[in-house]
Parts: structure tokens; C-alpha cells; sequence
């Protein structure tokens, strides 16, 4: 139905977290890849392989809200139809491509586009992912309108308003987000408080918030770079 909206969910969360390759191939016709960031790509793998099916059929998607806890992942998607509408959809596939060594990482917008096998950071071979929904995940105004209506019933859990509440905090961010324990494994440091590193972020003029995804992340603008540089400032204090 045109305007309608659907609620989309995966629970196979280990093939599309890149932990059974083949069957996330087999399934949702991407090919994943393990980062401290596996969630959220969950998310984008499972709406990449619903984009392309409903773009054949002419019926453009917009995620509203999407969310991965516990064992699943979930989008809710307004749809329209329309060749225009499944033109702009099919706009927003593409790919990310991930250095597992300085953990850099660049999005690829549209399924054609040329992508550089080594990593512009340090050279290191970098793994490709997709292809997979590389837009928003969050419609800001729909989601705060979802929060205010979760504070007005006092029935519904805690939990679910705390999720809603990091969602609207980090809708409108960058792709992907940085998993501190995954990077302070690589630089071999400690593991600050995220409140701490996203603070700094932002004192330092880039976007930072937490993510609903990981309570020890920072969704930022900020390249791997300069993530790793406050890290390791803060490690020293």
C-alpha cells in the first residue's frame, strides 16, 4: 500500500554480522563483513536487500526508524510508489569499505562506482561490504514523535524509552560508529569513558554521540585518525 508503513526484521543476526558469509550472500545477496560496527551493517545489509526488491517492483522506501537489540534487527519503512520514488531509494545503495588495521572506513554511494582496494590511511588491504542501504536509518521528527508518545505510557519498559532516547541522540549522525573496546585493542590502551571521548570529539569541532547499537561507541564524523588521537590523550590523563 502507497504511504503505508512496514516493519521489517531479520533474526538471522550471525550471517548478517559476517560470522556465515555464504548464507548472507545466499540470503540477502550482500557479502558482510566482522567489525566493531557489525550491527549497524546488519541493519543496512537487511534494508539494502529490501531496497532492491521493492525498487523492482517501482516502490520507493524510507527507513523511519531501525534498530538492532538483542538477537534481531528491525526497520520500520514508510513506502510509496513510484519510479521516482524507487529511483531515489535505489540512490542510496552502495558500499562500505573497512581497513582492518587503522579500522578507517569510507562509504561508496551507488552500486557502480569505482572502489580503491587499499586503504588511503595506511595501505592496508581494506574489506568491502554490500551492497547495502548507505542513507539514513532515522527519521529524526518521526522518532522524537515515537519517544514522546513512549513517555506518555508509563507501561511500556524502560529499556525501550532509553533506546529511543540514544536513537534520536544519534539520528542525523555519520554511518557506522567506533566501538572503543575494538579500537583500544588495536592502539593497546585502555578503554575510556564514552562520555569522556565524546565530549573531546566535540570540543574539537566534530559531531559525536552515543549509539543505540553499542553502549561503548561513538557514532562521529571524526575520521579513525582523530578518534584514535583522543583515545590515546585520554589514556593519558
Amino acid at each position: 500500500k502507497s504511504g503505508g508503513l512496514l516493519a521489517l526484521t531479520a533474526t538471522d543476526m550471525a550471517p548478517l554480522c559476517g560470522v556465515h558469509v555464504r548464507a548472507c550472500v545466499r540470503k540477502y545477496g550482500a557479502v558482510p563483513i566482522r567489525t566493531g560496527y557489525s550491527k549497524e551493517l546488519a541493519v543496512r545489509i537487511m534494508l539494502g536487500a529490501f531496497v532492491r526488491v521493492a525498487s523492482a517492483h517501482e516502490v520507493g522506501v524510507r527507513p523511519l526508524l531501525s534498530h538492532a537489540t538483542d538477537h534481531y534487527a528491525r526497520a520500520y519503512c514508510l513506502l510509496v510508489r513510484g519510479q521516482g520514488k524507487a529511483n531515489e531509494s535505489s540512490s542510496k545503495l552502495g558500499y562500505i569499505a573497512h581497513c582492518p588495521s587503522c579500522l578507517d572506513r569510507e562509504v561508496i554511494r551507488g552500486l557502480a562506482e569505482p572502489i580503491e582496494a587499499r586503504c588511503p590511511s595506511c595501505g592496508s588491504r581494506r574489506l568491502i561490504c554490500g551492497p547495502l542501504w548507505v542513507g539514513e536509518l532515522f527519521d529524526t521528527e518521526f522518532c522524537r514523535e515515537v519517544l514522546a508518545e513512549l513517555r506518555d505510557t508509563p507501561w511500556v519498559g524502560r529499556r525501550a524509552r532509553k533506546v529511543l532516547e540514544l536513537v534520536v541522540e544519534e539520528a542525523g549522525g555519520p554511518p557506522t560508529y567506533f566501538s572503543l573496546p575494538v579500537l583500544c585493542d588495536v592502539l593497546d590502551v585502555s578503554v575510556p569513558p564514552v562520555r569522556e571521548v565524546v565530549k573531546e570529539l566535540r570540543e574539537r569541532g566534530w559531531r559525536a554521540t552515543r549509539t543505540h547499537f553499542d553502549t561503548q561507541a561513538v557514532r562521529t564524523d571524526a575520521p579513525a585518525s582523530e578518534v584514535a588521537e583522543v583515545v590515546k590523550e585520554l589514556n593519558l590523563i
